[in-house]
């Protein structure tokens, strides 16, 4: 008798139904997985009683799982995952006593999990994850004793996770993220002493973290981003120190970063972002040698970054908001934006060779910007230092920076000159298509995609994900005093250029239609003088404009794109000017 059949990745094809499975009475293993078989599963498999163990996943199975399946009284494992079966799972699959291993995953199941889903008290892996399930999470679960795994993420579930939940004491992995689950987390999650693996992220739970948080002390990762909690950090979290990733971005949590965080040591990634997170940042962060990634940014923190971090070498990248280190020669995006940082332009920027991204917009620096930035940090592609307090003149030496593609240094106390220097911007003299992702991975539970926020055809602009080049000089809403330099009609790769809101004098360079990939002009609110030059109707791509409130005298050309710009408010305040639109 043939008590096994197993075909995985056997480029098998057709109906699953037609095979005879009376033609095997004693197989006790199936194992068809990793093909093409399309179809519904045939009522016949479900009314064996010598299998015990079937794996399907992987193929194009359709239909439903029929009530009979509870007749299967051997089976031990069942893996169903990665087809499109659907309808709702019968009450009778919770008969199946022996039954060890159950992976439903990446299907379309909807309805309740089973109320007596908890009868499988054997179950040691349960992976329901990437279906429509609703409802409540069954208490029945807290019986199942041996779970080892429970997966549900991305489903429709809700309601409060309950308390039961920490009578399942053997598991080790807990993932129900992206469901609609709520409440407050009940303390009892605080006694899975064996877990390793928390992921309750996207949700609606709500109330302060459980405090005995830290009790979880062989937890590996812990991801409760995308939901509404409250409260300050537990400081029980100093006893996990297994701990790889702790992610708690996009909540509201308040209080100080605990300094207790330094016991943490093998921490690589630590993300914070988007809290309301105050006072300054420990300097026991820099006991952590194997931290990579550190985003704590858009909270209320304030003071100085700490100094001296150490050597650092595994840290790539430090995202949105607070950073501090000494010796980052390996880090690559620096983003400290909507923070309440004060004081001198950070010199631990000196020593990060490598980077690419810097970001200190909206915080408090009222320093100079260092010359030095357009030296030692040779590879900068991105500088946003907008809304702060710098003074002072713009280092002539940025021109140095070969790949620099995006400065913005708006809405700061900048005076003096428009370096002429501008005009040898390497990376904007040319059109860019490259497009700049910065990517860090620990695991492919936590990749990081750097973005960039500008404004941009007079909107704010947040461009994510891929920041897919968008070049351009944004140096509005200073005290500059010069002439517009010719030379920067020579940046023919710029996509944006805005001078608005300065003391600029002179005219409007001559050729500044030789910025043919300029989409978003704004030279507003200075004292330019004489004739808007013809060349501007050369701007095929230009689809924002604003010279309003300077001093131009003359005809406003027409052709080509400048049709299509008829808003007469953005030649408004030049009483000199005339005719079109």
């Amino acid at each position: 008798h043939v008590v096994e059949l197993s075909l995985p990745g056997a480029g098998l094809r057709g109906q699953l139904d037609a095979f005879d499975f009376a033609a095997f009475p004693k197989i006790n293993k199936l194992n068809l997985s990793i093909n093409s078989l399309v179809g519904a599963i045939p009522e016949k498999l479900w009314l064996s009683r010598s299998l015990q163990e079937i794996y399907l996943y992987d193929n194009h199975l359709k239909g439903t799982i029929a009530s009979e399946i509870g007749n299967m009284t051997a089976l031990q494992q069942l893996d169903l995952s990665l087809n499109q079966l659907e309808g709702e799972l019968p009450a009778t699959i919770s008969s199946l006593q022996y039954l060890t291993y159950l992976d439903l995953d990446s299907n379309k199941f909807n309805g309740l999990v089973p109320m007596g889903i908890g009868n499988l008290t054997n179950l040691q892996f349960l992976y329901l994850s990437n279906n429509r399930f609703t409802g409540r999470l069954p208490p029945s679960v807290e019986n199942m004793k041996l779970l080892k795994e429970l997966s549900l993420c991305n489903n429709s579930l809700y309601g409060a996770v309950p308390p039961s939940v920490g009578n399942m004491t053997a598991l080790q992995k807990l993932d129900l993220s992206n469901n609609q689950l709520e409440d407050e987390l009940p303390e009892t999650i605080s006694s899975l002493q064996y877990l390793t693996y928390l992921e309750l992220d996207s949700n609606n739970f709500n109330g302060l973290i459980p405090a005995g948080i830290g009790n979880l002390t062989n937890l590996q990762i812990l991801v409760f981003s995308c939901n509404h909690f409250t409260g300050p950090i537990p400081r029980s979290i100093k006893n996990m120190r297994l701990l790889k990733g702790m992610n708690l971005f996009n909540n509201n949590l308040n209080g100080t970063i605990p300094w207790e965080i330094g016991n943490m040591t093998s921490l690589q990634q630590l993300d914070f972002r988007n809290n309301q997170l105050e006072g300054g940042i420990p300097v026991t962060i820099s006991i952590l040698r194997n931290l990579f990634y550190l985003a704590l940014g858009t909270n209320k923190l304030s003071g100085n970054i700490p100094i001296d971090l150490g050597n650092r070498q595994p840290l790539v990248l430090i995202g949105l908001a607070n950073n501090s280190l000494n010796h980052l020669s390996s880090l690559k995006s620096l983003n400290l934006a909507y923070n309440y940082f004060h004081g001198e332009f950070p010199s631990v920027i000196q020593k990060s060779k490598n980077l690419i991204i810097l970001n200190l917009g909206r915080n408090r620096y009222s320093s100079i910007i260092p010359s030095w930035l357009g030296v030692t940090n040779p590879r900068l592609r991105i500088i946003q230092l907008w809304s702060n307090m710098f003074h002072g003149n713009i280092p002539r030496k940025l021109s140095q920076l070969a790949y620099l593609q995006l400065l913005d240094l708006a809405d700061n106390n900048l005076t003096g000159f428009i370096p002429t220097e501008f005009a040898d911007l390497t990376s904007m003299r040319r059109r860019n298509t490259e497009q700049l992702v910065i990517l860090v991975e620990y695991s492919t539970q936590y990749p990081y995609f750097d973005r960039v926020d500008i404004n941009w055809k007079d909107h704010h602009e947040i461009f994510q994900r891929t920041v897919s080049l968008v070049t351009g000089i944004d140096l509005s809403s200073n005290f500059l005093t010069s002439e517009i330099p010719s030379g920067l009609s020579n940046l023919q790769g710029l996509k944006f250029l805005n001078l608005s809101r300065n003391h600029l004098f002179g005219t409007i360079p001559k050729y500044i239609g030789d910025l043919k990939f300029l989409e978003s002009h704004d030279i507003s609110w200075n004292q330019l003088a004489g004739t808007i030059p013809s060349s501007i109707s050369n701007l095929m791509y230009l689809s924002s404009l604003n010279l309003s409130s300077n001093q131009l005298s003359g005809r406003i050309p027409k052709g080509n794109q400048l049709q299509t710009l008829d808003d007469p408010s953005i030649y408004a305040n030049n009483s000199g000017l005339c005719g079109f639109p």
